[in-house]
């Protein structure tokens, strides 16, 4: 073989090795990237009660790129990676990370994707998401950024989302105050394999400005960073949905640096399961003192045929280390369709210190008969 070949082969094989995925796993969740950073979801164990969760979706991973990060240099978007820019580093695992850094108009950009703990469950249930933002150039520069996840929930995402403060989600919402510390995506909240549930607030996360909830198409809109709030923002989801968390622009001096992270993972369920009604409950292991916390209750009504009505969620708890802040104790829900879901959720902050119980009661009716759940749980405030 003459050396002309011998180089035309290793040229043909060298891409082949570069765009093989870079992979972390646990016994719940693994995640991959491509070589400029895109990154897919599953589960790998999920719930251990589950046998038929393994290797679940968390997001749309039939193509890398689905979900993805927008940046914006002085009013000028482009996705993290792209060829708008420069990568600097391609996708390697470093200790228990995968990292990758890509140049944009002066502003270098560090993604790290690890393992993280969440609050809700203790576990290591979750991908984190990090954008390190270093302004690499003499200049200063306004710099923002925009996740999006191309989530999914089962064969449709009809009120997939289960958004505390605001209910059940099956058409384009923005939340630009209060912004919720989790998100749940879950089709049949008990009975499912895998449900997504996204955390923006806990240990080394940032909590964005803005988050909107919309049909997949619109957060594929790349020309700005917050996407003009169009006549098709409002759409029903019909089985394509996106979730867009959403950091302004913000000025960086020459040399600079700072950063925006979040947590996406498959929900570890607490449940109490009934007939016909069962929920699943978001409670938080361990917030830490005069912090603000969201408890969510997803109520699920088996029944195909008859729908759960009065309903009325209600929680208790320690009032000497917890208070509520801006919800009512009571949540009110006319009915739940027939094989359809509720949300209930309360926003609850801590005041000090130790272990606090709170009980969540569920009271409605089926058929002229009264129905009643009950979830005792407590949470170990300042425990970390």
């Amino acid at each position: 073989m003459n050396a002309k070949r011998v180089l035309t082969t290793l040229l043909l094989f060298i891409p082949a090795v570069f765009l093989d995925a870079v992979e972390v796993r646990n016994a719940l969740i693994r995640f991959e990237t491509d070589i400029v950073g895109n990154f897919r979801l599953w589960t790998t164990g999920g719930d251990p009660a589950t046998d038929t969760d393994d290797n679940q979706s968390l997001l749309n991973n039939d193509a890398f790129g689905t979900s993805y990060v927008l940046v914006s240099v002085d009013g000028a978007t482009a996705r993290y990676g792209s060829s708008a820019g420069k990568n600097v580093t391609f996708s390697k695992k470093v200790g228990d990370e995968i990292l990758s850094v890509w140049e944009f108009r002066g502003v270098r950009f560090e993604q790290k994707l690890r393992l993280h703990r969440s609050i809700y469950s203790t576990l290591s249930n979750l991908m984190r998401v990090e954008i390190g933002v270093h302004n690499a150039d003499t200049r200063p520069h306004s710099v923002g950024v925009r996740i999006v996840l191309d989530t999914i929930a089962g064969n449709m995402d009809g009120e997939g989302f289960c958004l505390p403060g605001a209910g059940l989600v099956k058409k384009g919402t923005r939340i630009g105050a209060r912004v919720p510390s989790l998100v749940f995506v879950c089709e049949r909240p008990v009975k499912s394999p895998a449900n997504l549930e996204i955390n923006l607030y806990g240990s080394d996360l940032v909590t964005p400005d803005e988050m909107l909830i919309a049909h997949e198409r619109y957060s594929k809109n790349d020309s700005t960073l917050v996407p003009s709030l169009d006549s098709s923002f409002s759409d029903e989801f019909v089985g394509k949905s996106a979730v867009s968390m959403i950091w302004k622009e913000k000025t960086f001096s020459a040399g600079s640096r700072d950063g925006v992270a979040i947590a996406v993972g498959v929900s570890t369920k607490k449940t109490r399961e009934g007939q016909p009604l069962n929920m699943m409950l978001a409670l938080p292991q361990s917030p830490v003192e005069r912090e603000n916390i969201w408890l969510g209750v997803v109520l699920e009504n088996e029944n195909k045929f008859w729908d759960v009505t009065r309903v009325e969620a209600t929680l208790e708890y320690d009032s000497d280390k917890l208070a509520l802040d801006g919800t009512p104790a009571i949540a009110v829900l006319d009915k739940i369709d027939r094989a359809g879901k509720g949300f209930c959720s309360w926003n609850l902050r801590v005041l000090k210190d130790g272990d606090a119980r709170v009980t969540v009661k569920v009271a409605a009716m089926y058929r002229s008969m009264p129905v009643r759940l009950e979830y005792i749980h407590t949470i170990a405030v300042g425990n970390r």
